[in-house]
């Protein structure tokens, strides 16, 4: 599915007041975190990203003391839970990159994502549970999901889409405009990760946005550092042909120019390729 329609899963649960947890895999940089930030500005609810890959398995399960008479063990909750005193009454809980945790780490949130609790504490009423991750051919660090673990999610596989990228948004977001047009021309730009190549640099819908920053710094591609940067965040091959494009697209009026008659229609045929 698309990243757009993987949005509507998880509004539809909000509007409706399901509380399934949803799983959302992919490959890096499709979006997937952005999009629950979306959400969460979309219907006013705050957003609680716990990164598992980053978390042991006390700081997700909590700690076990005794109680003051010694004579019971007390749980202490982790502080990075949602808590409706301090994160309002709506939340979201994103336990984001849950195929890259260890088996210990997804143990210790399979209680949180089953029951909605762990040890003494219960999630709030007004909590959604999302979990991100990668898919096991991404590349990545990849634990593979207990099957119990698993069944307690509707999973959903995420592919980058061109369209919902530039229409929800890079248009929305400022993205640069020759970006957008070289994207245009070429939607399979906008992820080229081939795990299979050994590249560690490859375009992914995050990587353009650090272009796009870049670009709408200092737009002449002619330039050494603007062009060594551009590389560097979307790889050699794929750099190397957005300049090419963006040199010529320099020179070469907009539709909105020729339409509007502060143009004419150019003559080269490459041009005119270029324009349509």
């Amino acid at each position: 599915m698309t990243i757009q329609e993987f949005k509507e899963t998880i509004e539809f649960n909000i509007e409706h007041n399901m509380k399934h947890s949803i799983l959302g895999l992919g490959a890096p940089g499709v979006g997937k975190s952005q999009i629950i930030r979306q959400i969460g500005q979309k219907y006013g609810y705050k957003v609680i990203d716990i990164r598992l890959a980053q978390m042991s398995e006390v700081e997700i399960g909590g700690l076990i003391y005794p109680n003051e008479s010694r004579t019971k063990t007390v749980w202490l909750a982790p502080d990075i839970l949602p808590d409706e005193k301090r994160d309002g009454k709506n939340t979201i809980l994103l336990l984001d990159e849950i195929t890259s945790c260890t088996k210990r780490v997804q143990v210790a949130a399979y209680q949180l994502i089953l029951d909605r609790r762990i040890g003494q504490y219960t999630l709030p009423e007004g909590t959604f549970v999302v979990a991100l991750g990668n898919r096991e051919d991404d590349d990545g660090v990849y634990i593979h999901l207990a099957g119990p673990l698993a069944d307690r999610f509707e999973i959903h596989y995420i592919e980058s889409d061109f369209e919902s990228w530039k229409n929800d948004y890079a248009l929305k977001n400022g993205v640069h405009p020759y970006i957008i047009d070289y994207l245009t021309f070429k939607p399979s730009a906008l992820h080229t990760q081939d795990p299979d190549s050994g590249e560690m640099v490859f375009a992914t819908p995050r990587s353009w946005v650090r272009v796009s920053d870049i670009l709408n710094i200092d737009d002449d591609v002619t330039k050494t550092v603007v062009r060594n940067k551009v590389i560097g965040n979307v790889g050699a091959a794929e750099g190397t042909q957005f300049l090419e494009f963006c040199k010529k697209h320099r020179h070469v009026s907009s539709m909105e120019e020729v339409l509007s008659g502060k143009a004419s229609v150019p003559k080269e045929p490459e041009e005119v390729s270029l324009l349509v």
